[in-house]
């Protein structure tokens, strides 16, 4: 007897996601064994050579959860049309589906940073180059995000010219802005015109932390506040948002730079945020200042 169609479809599913999975997996493998190996350069005690060992089999073990899930959640959002077909990335749906499952996984030592941007000056090149080329350079900056990102983590076009990036379960120590700095190297590896003029963007960045866990619209909110914020203090910025600490940085060549210990800063000078101000009185201050 022929099997149904509901038959055949799990099947087709189920092949989907394993594809996915070992493709997912063996790239997730590939960074994890680069890891292992510088950790264990120069180590020659015995003790410590097996607790790093230790730590990246957990680590690996701990991957192939995450993108099993991960490729249930993308062959899912296929079915269901939540990939953006001009990028290649979630849609808005699917990711806040992702990120509220990323988060509800971290562990204390852990921390997930949610990151919004625009496209500087996206408008002036749809109309400059016209819609179809202006398309192309949308999948263009989903393949760079996507090069840019783990295996784990995911990407998203909210609309037009905006994103979004969430980068999860990073150890508390992680430098933030090294993993930014990766990603806008990326996008502005993106070149446009005749004169082959940069892509760049304007980022916020919020840290999220297991004990406070917010909703993906509290987190949405704020990252967009630092997009903001970055956007009107001279775009090619990133705005880093941890807690009520603002930093803002400049973008040269795609690398974070500059140190920011105050909760706003215009190139560490110029404008400076009271210490004590709220989020909503710096932004206050940048955008009337």
């Amino acid at each position: 007897m022929e099997p149904d169609k509901t038959v055949i479809e799990l099947r087709r599913r189920a092949e989907r996601k394993t594809v996915l999975y070992d493709q997912l997996f063996e790239r997730a493998k590939r960074r994890i064994k680069t890891n292992r190996e510088l950790a264990l350069v120069g180590v020659k005690n015995h003790a410590e050579h097996e607790r790093i060992e230790l730590l990246y089999d957990q680590e690996e073990s701990d991957a192939s959860d995450d993108v099993k899930r991960w490729a249930d959640l993308v062959v899912r959002a296929q079915e269901h049309s939540q990939i953006d077909e001009k990028s290649g990335l979630y849609r808005e749906a699917a990711f806040a589906e992702w990120y509220a499952q990323a988060v509800s996984r971290l562990k204390p030592n852990q921390i997930a940073v949610l990151v919004a941007f625009d496209l500087d000056g996206f408008k002036v090149l749809n109309t400059t180059i016209g819609h179809t080329a202006a398309d192309g350079i949308l999948r263009e900056g989903g393949e760079a995000m996507q090069s840019a990102i783990r295996a784990d983590d995911a990407g998203c076009r909210i609309g037009g010219d905006e994103f979004m990036v969430l980068l999860s379960h990073m150890p508390e120590e992680t430098d933030v802005r090294a993993a930014l700095s990766r990603l806008c190297t990326r996008i502005g590896a993106i070149v446009w015109g005749q004169k082959q003029q940069q892509l760049s963007a304007s980022l916020g960045a919020v840290i999220v932390r297991a004990a406070d866990a917010p909703y993906f619209n509290e987190s949405r909110a704020a990252a967009d506040l630092g997009s903001n914020v970055s956007k009107s203090l001279g775009r090619r910025r990133l705005t880093l948002i941890d807690g009520e600490q603002y930093g803002t940085y400049r973008l040269m060549d795609g690398v974070v730079e500059g140190q920011s210990t105050i909760i706003c800063s215009y190139d560490g000078a110029g404008l400076v945020a009271d210490l004590e101000a709220t989020p909503e009185q710096c932004y206050h201050e940048v955008m009337t200042g």
